[in-house]
């Protein structure tokens, strides 16, 4: 599963694909007052209780401000 969540001004869509290459929209929403700069964060669980959560991430904008990826083992 791939997930975008797309900025535009004061407004953010959501889309989703199964493959990367087809999206689909999920919603938008608008947020008036907000930061000219925005921090995002992800955040996953695991499926199975004691098994590790594995996410990928890639910035497709901004690769040198990325983020670092790690496991969390619960």
């Amino acid at each position: 599963m791939h997930l975008r969540l797309v900025r535009s001004g004061a407004s953010y869509t959501g889309y989703y694909s199964e493959d990367g290459q087809t999206w689909s929209t999920v919603g938008t929403v608008t947020a008036p007052g907000q930061a000219a700069t925005q921090n995002a964060g992800l955040f996953v669980v695991s499926a199975s209780s004691g098994s590790p959560a594995l996410i990928g991430y890639t910035a497709s904008r901004s690769p040198d401000r990325c983020c670092r990826v790690g496991a969390v083992r619960s």
